[in-house]
């Protein structure tokens, strides 16, 4: 019974080893040998030199080099951009700081004058009423000299200091 199954055994590995392989069975070394070529024949996962032909690797690696020159290229290129545009974007920043700047020291100029004008409006002011205040003062203690009519400084329009006391006045 055991030389059936030996028998068996062995039939069925000439089978499965396919036409062609007559005689491994009595050289397991030979049988070794051609199963695990015909596993790497029919994987396709190896490949030697002596099944692909010498032009198209050198094809291929030529390709390769090519190809991580553009690559180096291209690297190289992306960081004097990227080296650009970061200059860019500094003077950029630049820019907006310094026009800031100008903008509000322009606004600064401008409320400072505006403030200066203010202040010389109410000194212009408080002058023309002091001398309203001494001329109607004067006016009035010396009735005889008073001028007929006075330029107001701030309007530049004529009155009577002496008529501009009574002028308001209601009559009986």
């Amino acid at each position: 019974m055991a030389t059936s199954t030996n028998a068996a055994t062995t039939s069925a590995s000439e089978a499965a080893a396919g036409p062609g392989s007559a005689g491994t069975a009595s050289n397991p070394a030979g049988a070794a040998s051609s199963t695990d070529g015909g596993a790497a024949g029919d994987s396709g996962s190896a490949s030697t030199t002596a099944e692909v032909p010498f032009d198209a690797l050198e094809t291929v690696s030529l390709e390769r080099d090519g190809l991580s020159d553009m690559l180096r290229q291209s690297e190289a290129h992306v960081q004097v951009l990227l080296a650009k545009n970061e200059y860019l974007e500094r003077q950029v920043e630049v820019a907006v700081r310094s026009s800031v700047r100008r903008d509000l020291e322009i606004m600064r100029r401008r409320a400072d004058l505006e403030q200066e004008e203010a202040a010389h409006r109410a000194r212009v002011l408080r002058h023309a009423a002091e001398n309203r205040v001494q001329a109607t003062a004067a006016a009035a203690a010396n009735p005889s000299q008073t001028p007929e009519q006075t330029r107001d400084p701030v309007t530049g329009h004529l009155y009577s200091p002496a008529y501009s006391k009574w002028r308001w006045r209601r009559l009986p």
